[in-house]
C-alpha cells in the first residue's frame, strides 16, 4: 500500500511477463478484489481497444476495388514494408492473444493491415460470403535472390475440412497431425465478431503452420477462456474424418436450401413450358386466321364456271366435236410413179 492509501496494480493483467514496462494505475485500498478486478478489466479493455484500432501503415491499395479471393493465384499481395510497421505494444498484445510467439513480426503486421484496410470497411460483404478461414502466407525467401512475399486469401470451410480433418491430408499442408481445432473453429465461430486465421510462415520443408481466432472487438481473458473450454469440449467428442455437429446442421440447412431451389426451378420451368405452349397455340391460331383471310381476298372465277351443270355441258360438246371431226377426215395417199421404164427407153435411143 502506498502512502496515500492507494495500491499500485497493473493496468492490464493479460500482459504479464511482457518485456516492456507495463503501465500502472492507482486503486483505492478499500476496494474488494472483485471490484478491483472489474476496474482493471475495463481499463485493460480500453487500452487494448486503443491499441487495436490504431491506424495501420499503408493505404490498402491492393484491396481496391473490392474482391474476395479464394485461391492462392488470386491472393492479395501485401506490401512487405508496410506489414513490418508494428509497435511493441501491438506485437505483445498479438502474442498474448494467440500465443504463437514463433511467428515473425510481419505476421502481426499482416493481420493488422488486412483488418484495418479490408475486413473492417467490408465487414458485411465478407459475412455474406459465408464461413471462411483467412490464410496468410509469409515467405522471406532463401538463397541469393530473396523472393519475399506476403499473401492473403480466404479458404472456404469445406476446403479447410478437406485439408485438416485427416492426418494424411494435413501433412501435405505442414501439419504433424489432423488439425481438428481449425476444423471445429471454422464450423462454430461467430461470423459477426470473429474470423479464423491460418498462418504459414517459412520455406519448405521448414514451414510453421498455426491457426487462431481473430476477434474484431477486444475480448477479455475470461471470455476467451470460456470459448476455449467450449471448443475443447466439442473436440473431445469429435473424431478424424467426421464432421462436427455444427457442420452436420450446416449441411442439413444447405441441402434444404438446395432442395428448395430445385423445386422452385422445376416450378419455373413448368410455368415457362406452359406459357410457351399457349404462345405456340396462339401463333397457330393467328396463322390460320391470316391464311383464311388471304384466301378470302383471292380473285374468284366466274359464277358460270363454278356451276357443275355448265361445265358438264361444255365438256360434252367438246367431246362431240372431237368425234365428228375424226369421222369426216379422209386419209389422203399421194401416187407413186415408177421411172425405171422411161429411163431404159431413153438409154436405147
Amino acid at each position: 500500500m502506498s502512502r496515500c492509501g492507494y495500491r499500485e496494480c497493473e493496468l492490464n493483467p493479460e500482459l504479464e511477463g511482457a518485456e516492456d514496462p507495463v503501465s500502472f494505475t492507482l486503486l483505492p485500498a478499500h476496494l474488494g478484489p472483485e471490484e478491483a478486478a472489474h476496474i482493471l478489466e475495463e481499463e485493460g479493455r480500453q487500452r487494448a481497444s486503443r491499441i487495436q484500432y490504431e491506424a495501420a501503415a499503408g493505404d490498402g491499395a491492393c484491396f481496391k476495388p473490392f474482391r474476395f479471393p479464394c485461391k492462392m493465384s488470386e491472393a492479395f499481395q501485401l506490401p512487405w514494408g508496410d506489414i513490418d510497421i508494428v509497435s511493441d505494444e501491438q506485437l505483445e498484445m498479438f502474442y498474448q492473444g494467440c500465443g504463437l510467439r514463433k511467428l515473425p513480426r510481419r505476421a502481426c503486421g499482416a493481420v493488422r493491415y488486412v483488418d484495418y484496410h479490408y475486413m473492417t470497411p467490408n465487414r458485411q460483404k465478407i459475412i455474406s460470403r459465408g464461413r471462411h478461414c483467412l490464410m496468410i502466407k509469409i515467405s522471406e525467401g532463401s538463397g541469393r535472390q530473396l523472393k519475399r512475399k506476403a499473401l492473403a486469401y480466404y479458404l472456404p470451410a469445406t476446403e479447410v475440412l478437406e485439408r485438416y480433418s485427416t492426418a494424411a491430408q494435413a501433412e501435405k499442408y505442414h501439419c504433424d497431425r489432423a488439425n481438428l481445432y481449425m476444423c471445429q473453429m471454422v464450423e462454430t465461430y461467430d461470423m459477426n465478431t470473429t474470423m479464423p486465421i491460418m498462418f504459414e510462415y517459412g520455406e519448405r520443408p521448414h514451414v510453421i503452420a498455426a491457426g487462431c481466432p481473430y476477434h474484431f472487438t477486444v475480448r477479455s481473458l475470461p471470455e476467451r477462456l470460456i470459448d476455449s473450454s467450449k471448443c475443447v469440449e466439442a473436440l473431445a467428442g469429435r473424431k478424424p474424418d467426421e464432421a462436427g455437429a455444427e457442420a452436420k446442421k450446416a449441411d442439413k440447412r444447405r441441402r434444404k436450401r438446395h432442395n428448395k431451389k430445385t423445386k422452385e426451378r422445376e416450378r419455373s420451368e413448368a410455368a415457362n413450358a406452359e406459357a410457351a405452349k399457349l404462345q405456340g397455340e396462339e401463333r397457330n391460331t393467328d396463322a390460320k386466321a391470316l391464311e383464311s383471310q388471304r384466301k378470302h381476298h383471292l380473285v374468284q372465277p366466274n359464277a358460270a364456271l363454278r356451276d357443275s351443270n355448265f361445265m358438264q355441258g361444255l365438256l360434252s360438246q367438246m367431246r362431240d366435236k372431237t368425234s365428228d371431226g375424226g369421222a369426216r377426215t379422209a386419209r389422203k395417199v399421194s401416187p407413186v410413179f415408177d421411172n425405171s421404164d422411161s429411163c431404159s427407153e431413153d438409154s436405147d435411143e
